[in-house]
C-alpha cells in the first residue's frame, strides 16, 4: 500500500487533502502540532474507513523534522509521498512595511521549513518506485498584490523552489511538483466571503463568482484532487509542474478585488464629536469622561452606531459596514466553537504581562459586548485547534500581538455564562501598528495590574487575583 505523510494536516486543506488520499487507499500519517486537532483528523477518518495515523511534532525544529520522517517510515512501513501544507497566512500590509519579524516567520513556514522537510525525507522517498514530493503555494506568486506583498515573494519562492528541488531529486527517482491553489471556501483565511450570514459578505462573494467562468470559488475538495493525482503513479511523468496555475490569471484578479473592497469599506468617511484621548504610547482611543474605551459595539456598552446606537470611532454607514461583517464572522465562528460535556463553552485566554510587583502591566482590550469595560483577550476554541492555538490565534486577533507562553495559570469557570477559560501566561514578543479587529474598532491599552481590577469585566477579575492576589 501507498505512503504518505501529510504536513499541515490540521488545515482545511490539509484535512481535505487527508481525507482524498485515504479514500484513495493511501496508509496517510497526518502531522500537526496540537495532538489533540491531529488526533482528531486521524479519528474521524477511521470512522470511515480510512487508514490514518496521526503524528504530533513541531516541524519547524530541525531535529522534530528528522523525527517524524523516521517515526511515519517505521509506522508505515516507508514512505511514498510528502505533501506540505504551510500555515495560514495572517501578514497583510504593504511589504516596505514588514517587520524582520514577520519576514522571518513566512519564510521559514513557507519556505525554510518545506526545503528541510524535502532534505530530510528525501533518502525514504528515493527507496520507493514513485517516490513524490508535493507542495501547496498560492496563485499569489503570480501576480502580487500590494495588501500582500510579502506573502507574493514567498508563494514566486516555492514555484522556483518546486523546479530547483525537481532537477535535484529526480536523479533520485523522486518527483516533485506544486498545487498553485486560488481563493478556496472555508479555507480557514477568515475571508469575508466566507461569512455568509452578512448582506455585504453575500455581495461581495457573489462579485467575486460572477468574475469566474465555472461560476464559483474553490473548494477544499479541488485542490486535494490535484494532489491525489500528482501523488498517484497517473503523473508518473509529471515533474517540476505548478498544477492549477491555469486558473490563476481569474484568481488573481479576485485578490486585487478583495483587496479593493476591503480597502473601501475601512476608509473612515466621517468622524464623531466624542472627546477623546490618543495615547501615544499605544494608540487606543479612551472617551476621557468616563476612562472606559471606545467599544467595539457602540460606546459605553451601547450597541451599533448610530444617533440611538453610540458613537464610534471613524463614523457612519463604513463603520457599520464593518461591525456587521465582525459580527457575521463572529455568529458564524460560535457554530463551530466547542462546548465540554457540561455543556459550558470551551475558551482559552492569553494574560500577557510586563514589569514587577506594583509596576506591574497587564494587556487588555476593549469589550466587544461588555458595557464599555475592558478585557483579557480570548474567546472560544474552535474545532481542530487545541487551548494553546486559540489562545495564540485569539491574541492575534483582539490585540495584534505576538507572543509565547510562559505556562497556563488554570481553568477559570463562568457560571452565569457558562464559560470555562483555560488561562495561559505570555510574554509579548511584538505589539503590530495594525491588526484584525483594530479594522473594527477593537482598542487595546497596557494598564497597571492593580489598577485594572476595577476596570475590567466582573468575571476576569478573578483572573488578575490569581496572578496578583489582594
Amino acid at each position: 500500500m501507498t505512503c504518505a505523510l501529510v504536513v499541515g494536516a490540521t488545515s482545511t486543506l490539509g484535512k481535505a487533502i487527508v481525507r482524498r488520499l485515504a479514500f484513495a487507499g493511501f496508509k496517510v500519517a497526518a502531522a500537526g502540532d496540537c495532538p489533540n486537532s491531529v488526533g482528531k483528523v486521524a479519528e474521524d477518518n477511521k470512522k470511515v474507513g480510512g487508514d490514518v495515523t496521526a503524528f504530533s511534532l513541531n516541524v519547524s525544529n530541525p531535529e522534530h523534522r528528522k523525527e517524524l520522517i523516521q517515526k511515519v517510515a517505521e509506522k508505515l512501513g516507508g514512505l511514498d509521498t510528502l505533501v506540505i501544507v504551510p500555515p495560514q497566512n495572517e501578514i497583510v500590509g504593504e511589504i516596505v512595511e514588514t517587520s524582520d519579524t514577520d519576514f522571518d516567520k513566512l519564510f521559514a513556514d513557507m519556505l525554510t521549513t518545506p526545503f528541510r522537510l524535502s532534505q530530510a525525507a528525501l533518502p525514504q522517498l528515493a527507496k520507493s518506485e514513485n517516490g513524490s514530493i508535493i507542495y501547496i503555494t498560492s496563485c499569489m506568486g503570480y501576480t502580487p498584490s500590494i495588501d500582500m506583498g510579502l506573502y507574493s515573494v514567498a508563494s514566486n519562492s516555492v514555484l522556483s523552489l518546486t523546479k530547483a528541488v525537481a532537477q535535484s531529486a529526480a536523479k533520485k527517482g523522486v518527483r516533485v511538483n506544486s498545487v498553485v491553489s486560488g481563493m478556496v471556501e472555508g479555507d480557514g483565511s477568515g475571508a469575508v466571503w466566507d461569512q455568509t450570514n452578512g448582506e455585504e459578505a453575500r455581495q461581495i462573494k457573489q462579485h467575486l463568482e460572477a468574475m469566474i467562468p465555472l461560476g464559483r470559488l474553490g473548494r477544499p475538495a479541488d485542490v486535494a484532487s490535484y494532489v491525489e493525482f500528482l501523488a498517484s503513479t497517473r503523473s508518473s511523468c509529471a515533474a517540476s509542474s505548478n498544477k492549477g496555475e491555469e486558473t490563476c490569471n481569474t484568481i488573481n484578479h479576485q485578490h486585487h478585488l478583495h483587496h479593493k473592497i476591503i480597502k473601501i469599506a475601512t476608509s473612515p468617511q466621517s468622524t464623531t464629536t466624542t472627546t477623546k484621548h490618543r495615547s501615544q504610547s499605544t494608540g487606543t482611543s479612551i472617551d476621557i469622561t468616563t476612562g472606559s474605551p471606545i467599544n467595539i459595539l457602540g460606546q459605553n456598552g451601547t450597541g451599533g452606531g448610530g444617533e440611538e446606537g453610540g458613537k464610534v470611532e471613524g463614523g457612519g454607514e463604513t463603520k457599520k459596514c464593518m461591525i456587521s461583517a465582525w459580527k457575521a464572522r463572529e455568529s458564524e465562528r460560535n457554530k463551530v466553537r466547542l462546548r465540554d460535556t457540561d455543556g459550558f463553552r470551551c475558551r482559552a485566554a492569553a494574560l500577557c504581562i510586563k514589569g514587577t510587583g506594583n509596576e506591574t502591566l497587564v494587556l487588555l482590550v476593549s469589550g466587544g459586548k461588555d458595557g464599555g469595560k475592558w478585557v483579557i483577550p480570548g474567546g472560544g476554541i474552535e474545532k481542530d485547534e487545541c487551548a494553546e492555538q486559540a489562545a495564540h490565534r485569539e491574541l492575534m486577533e483582539e490585540a495584534g500581538v505576538r507572543a509565547t507562553i510562559v505556562k497556563s495559570i488554570g481553568m477559570f469557570q463562568d457560571d452565569t455564562r457558562k464559560h470555562r477559560t483555560q488561562v495561559f501566561l505570555m510574554e509579548v514578543s511584538e505589539e503590530l501598528d495594525t491588526w484584525e479587529e483594530n479594522e473594527y474598532g477593537r482598542q487595546r491599552i497596557w494598564m497597571n495590574v492593580l489598577e485594572s481590577k476595577e476596570k475590567v469585566k466582573q468575571s476576569h477579575r478573578q483572573i488578575l487575583d490569581a496572578l496578583m492576589p489582594r
